[in-house]
């Protein structure tokens, strides 16, 4: 994804603090940065809580489904898996 939303210049990757930190926004970036935010708390969550952490079995199923999702470069694909996300960052289950 870095290659294609750039979204840390000058070398395009993000670390976990600066997703942390992400505003968000409504055209592709800021949406990036919304499931980039939602996904690292969901690492932590999914490390702190394993199991009792659903719907990913392990860190790198949730590694792996969010850059399936950021391939895509679809903007609603983004907001949809953030939401996702946000539902089980927030315990609103």
């Amino acid at each position: 994804a870095s290659g294609n939303l750039d979204l840390t210049k000058p070398n395009g990757k993000d670390t976990l603090l600066e997703a942390l930190a992400y505003k968000g926004g409504s055209d592709i970036k800021g949406k990036a940065q919304i499931l980039l935010r939602a996904a690292v708390a969901g690492l932590l969550n999914e490390r702190f809580f394993g199991s009792d952490y659903p719907p990913h079995a392990t860190v790198t199923a949730l590694i792996q489904e969010v850059n399936a999702t950021l391939a895509t470069c679809n903007g609603g694909a983004y907001t949809t898996k953030a939401a996702d996300l946000d539902f089980w960052n927030n315990g609103i289950h």
